[in-house]
């Protein structure tokens, strides 16, 4: 398989997305790492089927990335028993409201998750991709991390900044055999944007297709994408274009 014998660590590893990139990443022969908020029974299915479908290993682990101390304490944990080759920073908060109506919480949880919290992932394992000479960081980032949208303004503006992210770490670490890139998928059926779609579906009467995206890792981590980096690929059937 085309990427056995790597370790590839998924953040939002519960949600809908990151279970998926998760399971496909196993299927292409990754050991999988996933960690997410929630207990891990609530993650327990996901578990199951990578692990009924695979001879690959998956562990688990709880951690609240709102927290820096968590993020280090996990990371602790993982680098003694394996190095991680992949990283995909999927978890996600979405408020929608307008400017004038959102709190500074809100703000800071939002930038917390989509912004602060991938940066901490890759600081605690960026040397040793370094060292090894080879790594794969995709950032899962959003259309509106490429254009705005009315009443999100701390999503756009943290989506944005993780393309700003993605193209710094990428600078930082192609003389290493080292990628960092960012996928921009448009609106997922995802409970992340369940409000969204029903506040949306008061007014139109279009649907809501989920956008697959883990074949798009896969492909990254591949040796097909030796040299894709510093990108910021949006998956959203030509929305962006126009």
């Amino acid at each position: 398989m085309a990427l056995d014998g790597k370790t590839a660590l998924v953040t939002g590893f519960a949600g809908a997305i990151g279970s998926t990139i998760a399971k496909t990443l196993a299927n292409a022969g990754c050991d999988v790492i996933g960690i997410d908020r929630v207990k891990q029974k609530i993650a327990q299915k996901s578990i199951d089927e990578i692990k009924a479908g695979n001879r690959q290993d998956i562990s688990y682990f709880e951690c609240d990335l709102l927290k820096k101390e968590d993020v280090k304490k996990v990371s602790l944990e993982i680098k003694p028993t394996c190095k991680v080759d992949i990283i995909v920073n999927v978890a996600g908060r979405l408020t929608v409201d307008k400017v004038e109506d959102m709190t500074a919480e809100d703000w800071d949880e939002d930038i917390g998750i989509n912004l602060t919290a991938p940066f901490l992932v890759i600081k605690q394992f960026l040397g040793s991709m370094k060292e090894k000479g080879w790594g794969r960081i995709l950032n899962i980032s959003s259309t509106c991390g490429l254009v705005a949208r009315p009443s999100m303004s701390s999503y756009v503006a943290s989506k944005t900044g993780l393309v700003g992210l993605t193209r710094a770490v990428a600078l930082e670490s192609a003389e290493f055999g080292v990628t960092c890139n960012a996928i921009c998928p448009s609106t997922v059926d995802t409970p992340l944007v369940t409000k969204m779609i029903k506040d949306f579906q008061k007014t139109s009467t279009k649907s809501f297709d989920e956008i697959k995206i883990a074949d798009l890792v896969v492909f990254l981590c591949s040796p097909a994408g030796n040299n894709i980096t510093g990108t910021a690929i949006p998956v959203d059937g030509g929305y962006t274009t126009s």
